[in-house]
Protein backbone atom coordinates (compact mmCIF):
# COMPACT_ATOMS: atom_id res chain seq x y z
CA UNK A 1 0.00 0.00 0.00
CA UNK A 2 0.97 3.52 -0.53
CA UNK A 3 0.27 4.94 2.92
CA UNK A 4 0.25 1.76 5.22
CA UNK A 5 -0.78 -1.74 5.23
CA UNK A 6 -3.91 -0.98 5.74
CA UNK A 7 -6.19 1.08 3.56
CA UNK A 8 -8.68 2.10 5.86
CA UNK A 9 -6.24 3.03 9.01
CA UNK A 10 -3.90 4.85 6.00
CA UNK A 11 -7.34 7.29 5.63
CA UNK A 12 -9.04 7.03 8.94
CA UNK A 13 -11.82 9.65 7.26
CA UNK A 14 -12.32 8.89 4.53
CA UNK A 15 -15.75 7.68 3.22
CA UNK A 16 -14.09 5.65 0.50
CA UNK A 17 -14.77 1.94 0.38
CA UNK A 18 -11.44 -0.35 0.96
CA UNK A 19 -11.78 -1.44 -2.66
CA UNK A 20 -12.08 2.20 -4.47
CA UNK A 21 -8.87 2.77 -1.83
CA UNK A 22 -7.03 -0.19 -2.91
CA UNK A 23 -7.94 0.91 -6.95
CA UNK A 24 -6.51 4.58 -6.41
CA UNK A 25 -3.36 3.36 -4.71
CA UNK A 26 -2.94 1.04 -7.65
CA UNK A 27 -3.24 3.44 -10.10
CA UNK A 28 -0.37 5.96 -8.43
CA UNK A 29 1.75 3.19 -7.84
CA UNK A 30 1.33 0.94 -11.12
CA UNK A 31 4.05 2.96 -13.03
CA UNK A 32 6.37 3.81 -10.06
CA UNK A 33 9.79 1.88 -10.78
CA UNK A 34 13.05 2.32 -8.58
CA UNK A 35 16.04 4.06 -10.15
CA UNK A 36 19.23 4.57 -9.58
CA UNK A 37 20.67 7.50 -7.79
CA UNK A 38 22.14 9.89 -10.01
CA UNK A 39 25.92 10.62 -9.85
CA UNK A 40 27.61 13.63 -8.68
CA UNK A 41 28.45 16.52 -11.06
CA UNK A 42 32.20 16.15 -10.57
CA UNK A 43 31.22 12.48 -11.65
CA UNK A 44 28.82 13.56 -14.79
CA UNK A 45 31.28 16.00 -15.89
CA UNK A 46 34.60 13.88 -15.95
CA UNK A 47 32.64 11.06 -18.21
CA UNK A 48 31.24 13.57 -20.68
CA UNK A 49 34.42 15.19 -20.99
CA UNK A 50 35.94 11.75 -21.18
CA UNK A 51 33.68 10.46 -23.95
CA UNK A 52 33.72 13.96 -25.98
CA UNK A 53 37.49 13.63 -25.82
CA UNK A 54 37.25 10.02 -27.14
CA UNK A 55 34.56 11.76 -30.32
CA UNK A 56 36.73 14.44 -31.10
CA UNK A 57 40.20 12.03 -31.11
CA UNK A 58 38.28 9.39 -33.23
CA UNK A 59 37.01 12.45 -35.66
CA UNK A 60 40.52 13.59 -36.02
CA UNK A 61 42.09 10.47 -36.48
CA UNK A 62 39.48 9.92 -39.18
CA UNK A 63 40.03 13.55 -41.19
CA UNK A 64 43.53 14.31 -40.09
CA UNK A 65 45.37 17.01 -38.59
CA UNK A 66 45.88 19.14 -41.54
CA UNK A 67 44.70 22.70 -39.64
CA UNK A 68 48.00 22.10 -37.05
CA UNK A 69 50.26 21.74 -40.00
CA UNK A 70 49.31 25.20 -41.31
CA UNK A 71 51.24 28.32 -42.08
CA UNK A 72 49.04 29.96 -39.61
CA UNK A 73 49.03 27.47 -37.23
CA UNK A 74 49.06 29.83 -34.49
CA UNK A 75 45.70 31.13 -35.02
CA UNK A 76 44.42 27.19 -34.69
CA UNK A 77 45.90 27.67 -31.21
CA UNK A 78 44.36 29.94 -30.06
CA UNK A 79 40.91 29.25 -30.81
CA UNK A 80 42.03 25.37 -29.65
CA UNK A 81 42.63 27.18 -26.18
CA UNK A 82 39.05 28.58 -26.13
CA UNK A 83 37.53 25.37 -26.78
CA UNK A 84 40.03 23.71 -24.10
CA UNK A 85 38.23 26.29 -21.41
CA UNK A 86 35.16 26.27 -22.71
CA UNK A 87 34.26 22.84 -23.39
CA UNK A 88 34.89 21.68 -19.22
CA UNK A 89 33.06 24.56 -17.99
CA UNK A 90 30.45 24.17 -20.16
CA UNK A 91 30.20 20.15 -19.35
CA UNK A 92 30.17 21.25 -15.45
CA UNK A 93 27.09 23.77 -15.96
CA UNK A 94 25.14 20.60 -17.89
CA UNK A 95 25.63 18.40 -15.19
CA UNK A 96 25.30 20.72 -12.59
CA UNK A 97 21.79 21.40 -13.36
CA UNK A 98 20.27 17.94 -13.94
CA UNK A 99 17.94 17.53 -11.16
CA UNK A 100 15.01 20.01 -10.01
CA UNK A 101 16.35 22.33 -7.00
CA UNK A 102 19.65 22.98 -8.86
CA UNK A 103 21.17 26.42 -8.53
CA UNK A 104 20.92 28.27 -11.34
CA UNK A 105 22.78 31.94 -11.73
CA UNK A 106 21.63 34.74 -14.09
CA UNK A 107 24.84 34.31 -15.87
CA UNK A 108 24.83 30.45 -16.75
CA UNK A 109 21.64 31.22 -19.05
CA UNK A 110 23.62 33.67 -21.24
CA UNK A 111 27.33 32.04 -20.58
CA UNK A 112 26.24 28.59 -22.42
CA UNK A 113 27.42 31.13 -25.48
CA UNK A 114 30.53 32.38 -24.28
CA UNK A 115 33.13 29.85 -25.93
CA UNK A 116 31.12 30.95 -29.40
CA UNK A 117 30.81 34.37 -28.74
CA UNK A 118 35.10 34.37 -27.89
CA UNK A 119 36.00 32.41 -30.77
CA UNK A 120 34.00 34.23 -32.90
CA UNK A 121 35.44 37.64 -31.55
CA UNK A 122 39.10 36.08 -31.97
CA UNK A 123 38.11 35.51 -35.52
CA UNK A 124 36.73 39.16 -36.29
CA UNK A 125 39.77 40.49 -35.02
CA UNK A 126 42.62 38.17 -35.80
CA UNK A 127 42.24 36.30 -38.40
CA UNK A 128 42.87 37.32 -41.76
CA UNK A 129 40.96 37.56 -44.80
CA UNK A 130 41.21 36.83 -48.27
CA UNK A 131 38.58 36.37 -51.26
CA UNK A 132 38.70 32.89 -52.85
CA UNK A 133 36.43 31.16 -55.52
CA UNK A 134 36.74 27.85 -52.86
CA UNK A 135 34.69 29.54 -50.17
CA UNK A 136 31.63 27.45 -50.93
CA UNK A 137 33.14 24.07 -51.93
CA UNK A 138 35.69 24.06 -49.15
CA UNK A 139 32.81 25.75 -46.53
CA UNK A 140 30.55 22.19 -47.14
CA UNK A 141 33.14 20.56 -46.75
CA UNK A 142 34.32 21.91 -43.27
CA UNK A 143 30.12 22.29 -42.67
CA UNK A 144 29.75 18.59 -42.98
CA UNK A 145 32.60 17.35 -41.14
CA UNK A 146 31.83 19.71 -38.02
CA UNK A 147 28.34 18.73 -38.12
CA UNK A 148 29.16 14.78 -38.38
CA UNK A 149 31.71 14.99 -35.69
CA UNK A 150 29.30 16.91 -33.49
CA UNK A 151 26.15 14.63 -33.92
CA UNK A 152 28.01 11.52 -32.05
CA UNK A 153 28.55 14.19 -29.06
CA UNK A 154 25.08 15.43 -28.97
CA UNK A 155 23.73 11.76 -29.12
CA UNK A 156 26.01 10.49 -25.86
CA UNK A 157 25.68 13.75 -24.20
CA UNK A 158 21.67 13.45 -24.76
CA UNK A 159 22.38 9.93 -22.98
CA UNK A 160 23.61 11.25 -20.19
CA UNK A 161 20.60 14.41 -19.68
CA UNK A 162 18.04 11.30 -19.30
CA UNK A 163 19.28 10.23 -16.02
CA UNK A 164 18.45 13.38 -14.89
CA UNK A 165 15.41 15.13 -14.75
CA UNK A 166 16.73 19.41 -14.85
CA UNK A 167 13.52 22.18 -14.67
CA UNK A 168 15.08 23.75 -17.52
CA UNK A 169 14.88 21.35 -19.85
CA UNK A 170 15.08 23.18 -23.20
CA UNK A 171 18.11 25.24 -21.90
CA UNK A 172 19.49 21.88 -21.18
CA UNK A 173 19.19 20.86 -24.73
CA UNK A 174 20.42 24.06 -26.01
CA UNK A 175 23.91 23.78 -23.69
CA UNK A 176 23.94 20.30 -24.98
CA UNK A 177 24.04 21.78 -28.93
CA UNK A 178 26.17 24.10 -27.76
CA UNK A 179 29.07 21.21 -26.32
CA UNK A 180 28.27 19.39 -29.04
CA UNK A 181 28.80 22.17 -31.55
CA UNK A 182 32.52 22.70 -29.51
CA UNK A 183 33.20 19.11 -29.99
CA UNK A 184 33.01 19.60 -33.91
CA UNK A 185 34.46 22.91 -33.87
CA UNK A 186 37.66 21.27 -32.32
CA UNK A 187 37.95 18.07 -35.04
CA UNK A 188 37.43 21.65 -37.58
CA UNK A 189 40.59 23.71 -35.95
CA UNK A 190 42.71 20.64 -36.00
CA UNK A 191 41.48 19.29 -39.25
CA UNK A 192 40.96 22.56 -41.58
CA UNK A 193 44.23 24.26 -43.12
CA UNK A 194 42.27 27.00 -43.93
CA UNK A 195 42.84 30.08 -41.75
CA UNK A 196 40.30 32.48 -43.12
CA UNK A 197 38.15 34.99 -41.37
CA UNK A 198 34.93 34.40 -43.11
CA UNK A 199 35.75 30.74 -43.97
CA UNK A 200 35.88 30.14 -40.02
CA UNK A 201 33.04 32.56 -38.96
CA UNK A 202 30.10 30.94 -41.64
CA UNK A 203 31.26 27.21 -41.80
CA UNK A 204 33.48 26.07 -38.21
CA UNK A 205 31.35 28.33 -36.04
CA UNK A 206 28.04 27.68 -38.62
CA UNK A 207 28.15 23.91 -38.16
CA UNK A 208 28.40 24.81 -34.64
CA UNK A 209 25.19 26.69 -34.38
CA UNK A 210 23.37 23.99 -36.83
CA UNK A 211 24.09 21.43 -34.29
CA UNK A 212 22.86 23.77 -31.29
CA UNK A 213 19.70 24.50 -32.97
CA UNK A 214 19.02 20.64 -33.30
CA UNK A 215 19.68 20.51 -29.82
CA UNK A 216 17.35 23.08 -28.74
CA UNK A 217 14.67 21.63 -31.06
CA UNK A 218 15.10 18.09 -29.75
CA UNK A 219 14.40 18.79 -26.24
CA UNK A 220 11.91 21.44 -26.94
CA UNK A 221 9.63 18.62 -29.37
CA UNK A 222 10.29 16.16 -25.78
CA UNK A 223 9.67 18.34 -23.23
CA UNK A 224 7.53 17.10 -21.01
CA UNK A 225 5.44 20.53 -20.70
CA UNK A 226 5.41 20.52 -24.13
CA UNK A 227 3.42 17.51 -24.05
CA UNK A 228 1.19 17.91 -21.85
CA UNK A 229 -0.22 21.15 -23.06
CA UNK A 230 -0.52 18.97 -25.90
CA UNK A 231 -2.37 16.31 -24.09
CA UNK A 232 -4.41 19.39 -22.92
Amino acid sequence: MLLGPNSEEAWPNSHLSAGTIQRIESEITRNLVPVRPLPSAPQLTTRMIAVNALVGLVASLLVGTAGLQAPETRRSIEVLGILAAGIPTLTLTVSSHMSPGARVLAYSRFGSFAPLLSIALLVLLSFPYEKSEQFWSFGFQCLKIGSLSSLPALALTALHLRRGFPTMRILQGCRAGVLAGLVGLTVLEISCPYINRLHVLVWHLGSAVVITAIGTAFSTLFSPSRRLRVER
